[in-house]
């Protein structure tokens, strides 16, 4: 039996499943002389590259809680399970009641309106589809996909392409367990304070908010880490298309908990046995 386990921080509310994981996945001192250098998932599993590089596009919507996770579980689960299934972050936005206010073709929601907790919760107890399912159709303009209630390919079942998570816990908030989390087991989410000078990001290490206002709260990938002039980073995968930043990605402060990025790292891991 699978005990949930609550807990609140400021900004994101994390769990835990009992059986083999505790309530902070912790790896100490674990591959210490690895973690000092850089790293990169893409490069590491390069079979899964597709997906770990893969750079979404949220548009008009802010859908980064629905994106962030969905993709984190498609690296997890080329990594763990050596299956190529991208997880469908449109069937989230427009099926996940839980996930977000308004949901199935409602106009999209305001920065920091998604819970990308709820994300990884509906994918343990409920399942998310795949994209070749296309249950939630897809975006039109600034409106939520629709929640449609059956595969659009013919040869795709729904109750067949449902597919659930066997964990969810959050990840020590130190820079070696996040570290060890992923090259252990691939990518992680963590949720950030978003500032609007974030949008104007095109290189270097993101280190400063400077006069930017605070807009809510935004969720990206970890693929990484690195140094650059002197300064540590966390490589970072975000959800506003290739044009912006380094070609989709970006590098932020490492070490110091900016924004919140080492103390909102939430992971999952999907069932051993997919099939």
């Amino acid at each position: 039996m699978k005990l949930l386990l609550l807990t609140l921080l400021p900004t994101l509310a994390l769990a835990t499943f009992s059986s083999g994981i505790g309530p902070v996945s912790s790896h100490g001192n674990f591959f210490k002389s690895i973690l000092s250098s850089s790293f990169d998932a893409r490069d590491y599993w390069p079979e899964c590259e597709q997906f770990i590089g893969k750079v979404f596009d949220q548009g008009c919507c802010a859908l980064s809680y629905a994106i962030a996770p969905t993709s984190v579980m498609s690296d997890r689960t080329c990594i763990n399970t050596e299956t190529m299934r991208e997880y469908s972050a449109n069937y989230v936005a427009g099926c996940c009641e839980t996930c977000a206010e308004s949901v199935e073709g409602s106009s999209c929601r305001e920065v920091g309106d998604g819970d990308a907790w709820q994300v990884w919760r509906y994918w343990i107890r409920h399942g998310i589809t795949s994209e070749q399912c296309g249950a939630a159709g897809e975006r039109d303009g600034c409106y939520n996909p629709k929640c449609l209630g059956e595969c659009q390919q013919d040869d795709v079942k729904l109750a067949f392409d449902l597919v659930q998570g066997e964990y969810v816990y959050s990840v020590g908030s130190s820079v070696r367990d996040i570290q060890a989390e992923i090259l252990t087991f691939g990518p992680v989410q963590s949720t950030i304070g978003f500032h609007d000078d974030f949008t104007k990001y095109e290189g270097g290490v993101y280190n400063s908010v400077g006069n930017g206002s605070l807009l809510g709260e935004h969720h990206v990938k970890i693929i990484g880490w690195g140094q650059e002039d002197k300064e540590d980073y966390w490589l970072g995968v975000n959800s506003f298309g290739k044009e912006w930043g380094i070609e989709g990605l970006f590098k932020i402060l490492r070490g110091v908990d900016f924004l919140g990025i080492e103390s909102n790292v939430v992971a999952g891991l999907p069932f051993e046995n997919y099939d």
